[in-house]
């Protein structure tokens, strides 16, 4: 039979990977000069993403792999995108070297979304290929704020929502700066706004978590209104007194600066029996310390990240700004397992 013949075999991939490498040889990382791509320098970067309100930017470098990879698709999106007035732009590190380094650029490719220069550029978290680069970005170009007339409206979109919801109903010299806080949260949460003139009370700024249905509102009440401010306020206030840390959730808790309070747990009614506690302690130190419940079965071996052995459940403080962690005493080795030895026979009787 063919596949008994090894010579056949030996030389059919190597045509196969041979063709692989002259093709990937010819591909090109940059794109080609009469694309819709947009070659930027060091210069020539500032003024451009000035002058545009929404840019995705390329940091890449002529040898990489998997920027020729990328290469067609980013050129056949740029095409598409050209037509909503998104530019896509390209910078080659290995030129404009202190450009990447400013923006921290550590591996090709990097795709980063940039909107002006008031705000600081996020990450592109899409797939890399024609189709998802359009769509993506098509869906970046929505308004971050959505406008509601209608104080029925307001509360429904409120009631469904799935994920946190800041509503700005008419505060005084707000709208740009809650605008802004809108393009910062906008892949994360809802931003609502209404008019004063539809709203029968003084404008507030409002916060509601999933699941609130109206009511129980976290209400801003600084007095400075820049956009540090509030988005430090959202920061704090878009987490559950008692939340959950996981791999959707752990740079979040990290990126706040404050002190993250563990509890590490075996089974949901472990977590639910001490839920109220956290809960309670969570609301009462707000802003100064987080609360949240880890999954001991899946991220068990956190707990050494933390100076403490893997004997659950385990109560731990982390502070993030100094590095600290503070536990809980806990049991010597032999005493841990003779107390789990006690707690099999007390299940089994």
């Amino acid at each position: 039979m063919l596949f008994n013949n090894k010579t056949v075999i030996n030389s059919f991939i190597m045509f196969l990977a041979g063709s692989a490498i002259t093709a990937n040889a010819q591909q090109e990382a940059t794109a080609p000069e009469d694309s819709d791509v947009i070659r930027l320098t060091t210069e020539t970067f500032p003024d451009f993403i000035k002058e545009n309100s929404l840019v995705l930017a390329e940091f890449f470098a002529p040898w990489c792999g998997h920027c020729k990879n990328l290469a067609p698709e980013y050129v056949s999106a740029a095409s598409e995108l050209k037509k909503y007035d998104i530019p896509l732009a390209q910078i080659d590190c290995t030129v404009e070297s202190d450009l990447c380094m400013e923006h921290g650029i550590k591996g090709y490719p990097s795709l980063k979304i940039f909107r002006g220069v008031d705000l600081p550029p996020s990450d592109y978290e899409g797939a890399r290929n024609k189709d998802s680069i359009i769509n993506y970005m098509k869906k970046q170009a929505l308004p971050s704020v959505q406008v509601v007339e209608d104080e029925q409206d307001l509360k429904d979109l409120i009631s469904e929502a799935t994920e946190v919801v800041i509503v700005d109903t008419g505060v005084e010299n707000l709208n740009e700066t809650f605008h802004k806080a809108a393009n910062l949260y906008r892949d994360y949460f809802t931003f609502l706004q209404q008019s004063p003139s539809n709203n029968t009370e003084k404008g507030v700024l409002s916060l509601y978590h999933p699941g609130s249905n109206n009511s129980d509102p976290i209400v801003f009440t600084g007095k400075n209104t820049t956009l540090d401010h509030i988005v430090e306020w959202i920061s704090i206030e878009s987490k559950p007194y008692f939340g959950e840390v996981d791999g959707s959730t752990f740079e979040s808790y990290m990126d706040s600066g404050i002190p993250l309070a563990y509890f590490f747990y075996t089974t949901p009614e472990e977590r639910e029996s001490y839920s109220e506690l956290f809960t309670t302690l969570g609301k009462e130190y707000r802003g100064k310390i987080n609360f949240a419940a880890l999954d001991a079965s899946k991220y068990g071996r956190h707990a050494t990240n933390l100076n403490m052995k893997e004997q659950f459940p385990l109560f731990v403080i982390h502070d993030i700004n100094t590095n600290y962690k503070y536990g809980l005493e806990q049991l010597s080795d032999e005493e841990f397992a003779n107390l789990k030895k006690e707690e099999s026979r007390c299940y089994c009787s």
